[in-house]
């Protein structure tokens, strides 16, 4: 009777006949497609080597699957309408142009983390990015060279931690139109400034008639050199609500230190910002609306003095 179930699953060819690759087995270019399509839940892929462009799109995984690419050079990778991926290292450098996308993004998808990547020379491409996505993470990253470096959209519930991006042209981590993210320990420096744009180590944003972007942390974070440190304008768009700005750093040559306009129930506290010389104008903190502020630190530059707010009161 064996001898009969093989020879049937061998002549129809069927994935679910096929064993999945065994864990700590070596996925080539050559044989992605195949181990992404037969990858079971909870299994890790070790990449080697150089791949083109990757897709993972309409797959599902509980637990999730483990994309292991410390030791592979990757195009890029772009997942749709999927959840429960982890994707740990490599090196994503895209051979063309991929203008309005970024070289490791995620969209429309849930649990993904994307750990220790390095993203280099994306530009006029964004550098990761995820979309309309849900429970998603950026942990130990980096980006150096991209349109904007990183960013958050139509997403609920991220975290960024220890992201490091350089050589943006415009900006460092967008968050727009997004709703309980966290950002921690992000460096933004070095910005390549060639777009004709006002770049921005963060730049928050939401969108006229809808629903308001709220519930974002930003602390323990640095900016610094020809940049907007970290900022929420609002330009009659319904502002924000419950943002907190804390515990950052903006050694910056812009006016933008830390800016947060129409927030609602905000905090901008225990932030530093400093004048870099040959600045203009010195780098201040301003605010408005329902944010409490304090023990922020304003140094002096530009040819004027320095500014402290009242110590926090917890």
């Amino acid at each position: 009777m064996r001898n009969v179930i093989v020879t049937i699953c061998l002549a129809a060819a069927l994935p679910a006949c096929a064993a999945p690759p065994a864990p700590g087995g070596v996925v080539t270019a050559d044989g992605w497609s195949r181990a992404i399509a037969r990858a079971q839940p909870g299994q890790t892929l070790k990449l080697s080597g150089a791949f083109p462009a990757l897709d993972i799109k309409g797959r599902n995984w509980s637990p999730s699957v483990t994309i292991d690419a410390t030791d592979a050079t990757i195009d890029s990778l772009n997942i749709e309408d999927s959840s429960g991926v982890t994707l740990v290292g490599g090196v994503y450098e895209p051979s063309a142009p991929r203008p309005a996308k970024a070289a490791v993004q995620a969209n429309r998808s849930s649990r993904i983390v994307f750990q220790s990547v390095k993203v280099r020379n994306a530009a006029p491409g964004d550098g990761i990015a995820f979309a309309a996505s849900q429970d998603t993470e950026i942990r130990n990253s980096s980006v150096d060279g991209a349109r904007n470096c990183s960013g958050i959209f139509t997403s609920t519930g991220v975290t960024v931690s220890g992201l490091e991006v350089k050589g943006c042209r415009i900006d460092g981590l967008d968050i727009w139109y997004s709703h309980q993210v966290t950002v921690e320990k992000l460096s933004c420096s070095d910005f390549n400034l060639v777009d004709k744009h006002h770049p921005d180590c963060v730049q928050l944003l939401s969108r006229k008639d809808d629903t308001p972007t709220s519930d974002i942390t930003i602390r323990d974070s640095i900016a610094v050199g020809a940049m907007q440190g970290f900022s929420g304008f609002d330009h009659g768009t319904g502002g924000y609500d419950r943002v907190r700005i804390i515990n950052n750093t903006a050694r910056v040559t812009y006016a933008t230190g830390v800016r947060l306009m129409a927030c609602r129930q905000c905090e901008v506290s225990g932030n530093k910002v400093e004048t870099l010389d040959g600045a203009q104008f010195r780098a201040n903190i301003v605010t408005d609306g329902d944010t409490v502020r304090c023990g922020n630190v304003i140094a002096a530059g530009a040819g004027k003095p320095g500014q402290n707010d009242p110590r926090c009161r917890r």
